[in-house]
């Protein structure tokens, strides 16, 4: 249901209102998978124009100078040959990666996020090289086969489905997607491999976000993690309630994370910060989809202003 998704149920997970739609749901059903997820990522070419356009503009920030370019792709230079960076030190996992290996103090973990693997995605959002994307799409199918046996230091925590990793999985692999369906060519299977983890995670969320409020960081970037999955692909049936969950749980954090003069109750400025970003994101495409208006969206307004005010008079004399 979350890490083994059969293709019964990917393609019974569908809304199929649109012909283009109903028919890669048509042959996915028939386990004609090749031409299923063709067709998936040709719709998803049209409907998600402007995420992509948004992920190259994003790249080509964190290359702005020919210093940091240089940098960048010097980076990327390392992950394409096996060399990553985690933390400050660089781990050499080879072409062919143990995704089960502990590493430094978050263990398993730390590999599974693939927070390293920004500047390989990056680089090819920038250039388009073809070898860069090959490269991704080879790691993320490492990624993906190990999922069922890769140990769990802490039980309840999947090192590829828990809260933290689902939200920072979100976040840099919707990008690779557009790049990949945006590619002269694409390749199904991978398409496959992705779609599969963003059903997964959003299920994930959906049903960690099910519990009910808990403080602190995790739950605000799950919630914007389900939110901004339920916008990009609203043709799934759990979309809508995603979408109602996610808000409503970053609000419950918006009135309970924060004392009156807007600092955060962690009192830890960096996750403080971190709650406060992922608020500010999921404000932003609220307002763009226009699911956060009237007098909801001006509660959240006041608290961002709020917490703002505090980050920018502790920073000041």
């Amino acid at each position: 249901h979350i890490a083994n998704i059969n293709e019964s149920d990917f393609w019974s997970s569908w809304n199929i209102r649109e012909p283009q739609l109903r028919e890669a749901c048509r042959l996915g059903k028939l386990l004609k998978r090749k031409e299923a997820y063709q067709l998936l990522a040709d719709y998803h070419l049209i409907n998600t124009r402007n995420e992509f356009e948004q992920s190259v503009l994003k790249a080509h920030s964190y290359a702005s100078t020919p210093q940091k370019k240089q940098a960048l792709f010097t980076e990327a230079d390392n992950i394409f040959n096996g060399n990553i960076k985690i933390g400050n030190q660089i781990e050499k996992v080879g072409k062919r990666i143990d995704f089960r290996k502990p590493i430094g103090r978050n263990g398993v973990y730390a590999l599974n996020n693939l927070s390293w693997l920004d500047p390989l995605i990056n680089r090819f959002l920038i250039s388009r090289n073809e070898k860069d994307l090959n490269r991704i799409l080879d790691i993320l199918k490492q990624f993906y086969d190990c999922r069922n046996s890769l140990s769990r230091p802490i039980s309840r925590l999947h090192p590829i489905y828990y809260e933290l990793g689902s939200w920072q999985k979100t976040l840099r692999l919707l990008p690779a997607y557009f790049a990949l369906i945006n590619a002269d060519k694409v390749r199904p299977d991978a398409v496959e491999v992705f779609m599969k983890l963003f059903l997964g995670f959003g299920r994930s969320l959906y049903r960690l976000q099910s519990t009910g409020y808990r403080h602190a960081n995790w739950q605000v970037v799950g919630s914007v993690a389900l939110f901004r999955l339920s916008i990009v692909f609203p043709q799934w049936k759990e979309s809508t309630k995603w979408k109602k969950l996610g808000l409503k749980m970053v609000l419950e954090h918006i009135r309970h994370d924060f004392y009156q003069d807007g600092g955060p109750k962690e009192r830890c400025w960096a996750y403080g910060w971190m709650v406060v970003r992922g608020i500010l994101d999921c404000y932003d495409l609220g307002k763009k989809t226009g699911d956060l208006k009237g007098s909801v969206a001006a509660e959240w307004l006041q608290g961002i202003r709020r917490t703002l005010r505090w980050y920018y008079k502790t920073m000041t004399p």
